[in-house]
Formats: C-alpha cells, structure tokens, sequence
C-alpha cells in the first residue's frame, strides 16, 4: 500500500482543524447553539430570580451567564481565523503524505523549512473524518490535516480502514 495525498494549510484546513480539535468530532454549529440555549436559559433564570428576590447576585450570576455565551459565539466565529493568523510564514504550506502498511510519511516543504517525518500508526491518539479532511491526533496538541479530494493510488476508504485497525474505537466521523 502506498497511497499519496497532500494538504495545503489553508484557512479551510485550519477551520476543520480548529473545530476537530476543540469540538472533538462534534458539529460546530449544533454544539454551539445548544451552550447558546443552555446559557439563554441560565440568564433567564437568573434575571428572574433578580426581580423576585431583589439580590445583586443574581444580577452578577446572569452578567456571568452572559459573558460565558459571549466567549462561545467568539471562539466558534474568530477561532479558526486568529489560528490561521497565528500561522504567519507558515501559511499554506503544503504537507504531503504517504500511507504504507504500518506508518505514514508527512513532508512540509516551505521558504521557512523543509520537514520529513515517518509515523507508525501505533502513534495515532485519535482520528476525526470531518466532510473534506482525515485529522489525525499524535496527542492532545499535535494533529495532521489530510485532504480527502487529493487521495490518489487509492481510496479514502483504504486509508479510513487502515487506521480504524489501529485506533479502533479512536476513529470519530464528525458531521461537519
């Protein structure tokens, strides 16, 4: 098995990168407006008990409440973009990989640096399939973006069932 692909470290990457890895494989949007839900209800509670009882902590309990669905909304809209911004010189840069029997090889090559690491895929943490990307978790805060569309001498399917005999119940099939 020798199956290339390649990913450009776009703002489209990073967005899926960003959302894998703080939403775990959960859908962004659907996760958000469930905390923006629960936090409505928490400020409602909140700023009815301020009117029954007249204490100032509830006030400060809804204003809490508040800036807590404020810091979600902000996370899931600028995000993604201030990651990619942090990236600086290193923005799309290009990774290609290689996936062989028992580990896979990542080479970035850039103005900046040129790097080749080979992975055995006992390594793997985790792996999140988002709709356009495999993301693959070495830890907690080292993760690969593979892109789907660009899989060649192979299927995205050979690839999703190597790694599934590695990770096992590790392997997540995000809905975004």
């Amino acid at each position: 098995m020798e199956i290339k692909a390649y990913t450009v470290r776009n703002l489209d990457a990073i967005k899926h990168f960003f959302y894998a890895g703080v939403y775990r494989g959960k859908n962004p949007k659907k996760h958000l407006i469930k905390r923006i839900i629960l936090s409505v209800i928490l400020i409602t509670l909140a700023v009815i008990n301020y009117i029954q009882s007249d204490g100032v902590e509830w006030f400060y309990l809804g204003l809490f409440f508040a800036g807590l669905m404020l810091v979600q909304i902000l996370r899931y809209v600028s995000g993604p973009k201030k990651h990619y911004e942090a990236l600086s010189k290193m923005k799309d840069e290009v990774s290609e990989f290689v996936f062989y029997e028992d580990k896979y090889q990542a080479t970035t090559k850039s103005s900046l640096r040129s790097v080749v690491e080979e992975v055995d895929y006992n390594m793997l943490v985790k792996v999140i399939e988002t709709s356009k990307y495999i993301i693959l978790f070495l830890g907690e805060a080292t993760m690969e973006v593979v892109d789907k569309s660009t899989v060649n001498n192979g299927t995205v399917d050979d690839i999703r069932n190597k790694l599934k005999e590695y990770v096992r119940t590790n392997y997540l099939m995000a809905d975004f």
